[in-house]
């Protein structure tokens, strides 16, 4: 259920679990339950949502990862490129 309703995100959790605490202190529950922890979730709705974000995020790292390698190479290749012709 954590995992589930957090995607596995440490910052999606933790505001839940806050969330969760507060209505326990609130109710004056000696802990949190499953049944506050169900009511106190991310809707599906937001989750959806988080679970666009993250993609998009996922991508757009993706996309710089590939672009700082295709950099380092054509670095690589113009470093051994000018060592050559000096060295002719």
């Amino acid at each position: 259920m954590l995992y589930q309703y957090s995607l596995g995100f440490i910052g999606l959790l933790k505001p839940w679990l806050t969330r969760a605490l507060k209505v326990a202190i609130i109710t004056k529950q000696d802990r949190v339950t499953k049944a506050i922890l169900e009511r106190t979730r991310w809707s599906d709705e937001e989750l959806e949502e988080f679970q666009q974000k993250i993609e998009r995020e996922a991508k757009v790292l993706r996309l710089s990862l590939e672009a700082t390698r295709a950099i380092t190479e054509s670095t690589k290749d113009t470093r051994l490129s000018k060592r050559r012709s000096r060295a002719n």
